[in-house]
């Protein structure tokens, strides 16, 4: 159930507003399920002009809609509460006339799909049309694609439930990992050989830990002493407020992990052993940090010398770094744009990334001497979406991009949407 607190405007207590068990039974939607698409949530509310009631979005089974509570003027609490809106796509960003009698909101259809596209790493060209590879019966983030180019992992999102899923580019077939139970599993990443899968599940309370899955030995969870004394964490809310595999080193014995530090509050890059077998004092490694910029989505280099991320501030900047850690950050992109998601080639010699340099996100590549750790060259763009209709998913933390020697998958959403006005909205 949403939560509603209301400060007078010259001072004085915040009110919570209350809704009755009654109430609440009776419209039993409302409480939503918790989890929002590509990690979209329900924000936007409204008052009735007249202060008797308060209109807002909730999303249940993946349809978003528009309701109203009414609430007592005098106690701010809430007597009665009503869905408005009923259709299936996501209804938002409603507006109220100043009478309080009608209301417009957009009516938005949406569609989010894996996209492959043949792809010359080398040369760093799409060589024909991409066409979606997941389902469209679901929406596909955070893809991970095995270094083999054979499978697809990628959360999928079905009547807003988020589910991982395992996809052979062989065959077509999908299959679920592990969703009958109380986890919800984000962040899939493939090992080099294609028989592990590395991931963050997340329990409705909050609680999150680091899995390993391989379809001959099932899920097994990453026990705190794998990780060297390292805490599991709670997110409480907030996202990424956990650790995050982001890759496995070429030999599968361990991961790049990004963790906050609890002191300074800032995601640090750290190694660590993906199996428990190794001495962990040894093992673990800071990689990179820094108390002011939060360090996400770290890559080991082909040839193991080097890592690239991505450090979030005000705007997203891409660095590499040697991987033995320690060393100095070399600037990968001007930090003038949002550049994210850096991935190698298979050669080590281009870095792809997506940028919204030229207003919509495209997949950029640059150049990269494998030698001195330094870029070569001017930023080159290798994907042409600039229209609303088909374009790379805009919710960046769960866009995933994958590059192999001959295929690009990215996340693609098709969008459509129309503005509607529902009149008598204050009956």
């Amino acid at each position: 159930m949403p939560v509603f607190l209301t400060a007078p405007a010259d001072g004085g207590p915040t009110v919570r507003t209350k809704l009755s068990a009654e109430a609440v039974k009776a419209a039993a939607d409302v409480a939503g399920s918790g989890l929002f698409a590509g990690g979209d949530p329900d924000f936007r509310f409204s008052w009735a002009p007249s202060g008797t009631a308060i209109y807002f979005e909730r999303t249940f089974r993946g349809a978003r809609n528009i309701w109203r509570m009414k609430v007592d003027p005098q106690t701010l609490q809430a007597t009665s509460i009503e869905r408005l809106t009923t259709g299936t796509d996501s209804n938002s960003d409603l507006s109220l006339s100043p009478d309080g009698r009608k209301m417009a909101f957009a009516s938005e259809s949406k569609k989010v799909q894996a996209w492959m596209f043949p792809f010359d790493a080398r040369r760093g060209r799409v060589t024909g049309n991409g066409k979606a590879v997941t389902s469209s019966g679901m929406e596909a983030w955070e893809t991970s694609l095995s270094h083999d180019g054979r499978q697809l992992a990628f959360q999928a999102i079905r009547a807003g439930r988020w589910e991982l899923w395992d996809k052979s580019l062989m065959d077509g077939s999908e299959t679920p990992i592990a969703i009958d139970d109380p986890y919800v599993r984000t962040e899939p990443q493939w090992s080099p050989d294609g028989t592990r899968l590395s991931y963050v599940r997340t329990k409705l309370t909050g609680e999150t830990e680091v899995a390993i899955w391989s379809k001959d030995r099932g899920e097994e969870p990453i026990t705190t002493s794998t990780l060297g004394g390292f805490p599991r964490t709670s997110a409480g809310g907030a996202h990424r407020n956990h650790m995050v595999v982001f890759d496995w080193s070429r030999d599968g014995k361990s991961l790049l992990v990004s963790r906050v530090n609890p002191e300074s509050g800032q995601s640090e890059i750290w190694e660590m052993p993906a199996t428990g077998s190794d001495p962990v004092a040894k093992a673990r490694r800071l990689v990179a940090c820094d108390t002011r910029t939060n360090l996400w989505q770290s890559r080991y280099s082909p040839d193991g010398r080097w890592i690239v991320f991505e450090a979030e501030e005000h705007r997203s900047t891409i660095y590499a770094t040697p991987a033995r850690g320690g060393g100095a950050w070399t600037r990968i992109t001007e930090g003038k744009h949002w550049d994210d998601k850096p991935r190698w080639s298979p050669d080590g010699r281009t870095i792809y990334y997506l940028s919204d340099r030229k207003g919509f996100f495209n997949v950029w590549g640059i150049h990269f001497d494998p030698v001195k750790g330094k870029p070569v060259g001017d930023p080159f763009q290798v994907t042409n979406f600039d229209n609303p209709r088909l374009m790379i998913a805009n919710v960046m933390p769960s866009v995933g991009l994958s590059i192999t020697e001959d295929k690009l998958i990215v996340t693609v959403a098709q969008l459509s949407g129309s503005i509607w006005v529902l009149d008598k909205a204050d009956r």
